[in-house]
């Protein structure tokens, strides 16, 4: 599924055995329900040349999503509900990954993730078995939570910015 000429908004897009792969060129991805938590499972979200993706409603239960933003990922709603559920979550954005201030940071239920941005990263850590985590932003602060997660720093690195790791 793809678009050259319109954004996309997904409300209800789901698999039960399956890859679901989405990409754009020079338009914006929104999720509200995305679901590949059957077998087999993965998920791809992927934005060329510019655009965003805002997430809420990203499932894959035990398995794999990867999202790749030309622009910003952000949450499609500032709360604290858990915007994506994952095995691994791996993400690449050519601007910020979450955004500062109350509720903003991307809330993610993962065993592993592994973030790469050009900018700041402000992610929340919110399932319960723990969380091994990479980070390597280029330029900009790195804010990393859990109020339910033990954390494992397994690389987190910024070239400029500030890291701030708070659990509770």
């Amino acid at each position: 599924m793809g678009s050259t000429t319109e954004a996309l908004t997904l409300t209800s897009v789901d698999t039960d055995n399956g890859v679901i792969t989405v990409a754009t060129t020079d338009q914006n991805i929104v999720t509200t329900v995305v679901d590949s938590s059957g077998n087999n499972t993965a998920l791809n979200l992927t934005t060329t040349d510019t655009g965003n993706i805002s997430l809420a409603g990203v499932t894959a239960g035990s398995g794999t999503v990867t999202i790749s933003s030309a622009g910003t990922i952000t949450n499609v709603t500032a709360n604290t509900t858990t915007e994506v559920t994952a095995g691994t979550f791996t993400v690449s954005a050519a601007d910020t990954v979450g955004a500062s201030g109350t509720n903003n940071a991307i809330d993610i239920d993962a065993t592993t993730m592994d973030i790469t941005s050009a900018g700041a990263v402000y992610a929340d850590a919110t399932g319960s078995g723990g969380s091994a985590i990479t980070v390597d932003a280029a330029a900009g602060a790195i804010t990393l939570g859990s109020t339910t997660e033990a954390l494992t720093l397994t690389s987190v690195d910024t070239d400029n910015g500030v890291i701030t790791v708070a659990t509770t």
